[in-house]
């Protein structure tokens, strides 16, 4: 559970960033 919850974190930070290069 601890490296799910790692996942989702590195997987929310991967979002921000697509979110800063998108327009």
């Amino acid at each position: 559970m601890l490296n799910i919850r790692g996942f989702g974190d590195n997987l929310t930070i991967n979002n921000i960033r697509i979110g800063d290069l998108s327009p």
